[in-house]
């Protein structure tokens, strides 16, 4: 009876392949799954927040700490590995209360909002959502 050996090279390759193919099904599943239906949806950078109010398309950016940093909102869409644009900033900090803006999504794109320290190199959040 004779064993077929091969080497660990070729396995290793076929493993790192079938890892990567299955790591991009997982992000191609989790980008192109859609809910049935939209909900509010939050970025929290620890230091503010930016949300999504689905009913009406309203758009909150709230300086949460008071620290002397304030945060920058944003909204933009993306075909993901094609184009991605950012069609609003708004910044809050520095005041009591929020800021808010309403824009109207569409359901061609993948939506996202991010919520950043304004003028410091850390401190991002993003969330990915579809109308």
């Amino acid at each position: 009876m004779l064993h077929t050996v091969r080497s660990h090279r070729i396995v290793g390759r076929r493993i790192s392949r079938l890892t990567a193919i299955s790591s991009a099904a997982v992000i191609a599943i989790g980008l192109g799954a859609s809910p049935a239906f939209a909900a509010n949806v939050t970025a929290n950078n620890g230091n503010g927040t930016m949300t999504h109010i689905d009913d009406g398309d309203r758009f909150k950016v709230c300086d949460t700490r008071v620290n002397g940093v304030g945060v920058t909102g944003t909204l933009g869409w993306t075909i993901p590995g094609v184009q991605t644009r950012i069609v609003k900033t708004i910044q809050d900090g520095g005041d009591a209360g929020c800021d808010y803006f309403t824009y109207d999504i569409d359901d061609d794109v993948l939506w996202f909002i991010s919520i950043c320290d304004t003028g410091a190199s850390s401190g991002c959040d993003s969330k990915f959502f579809r109308e």
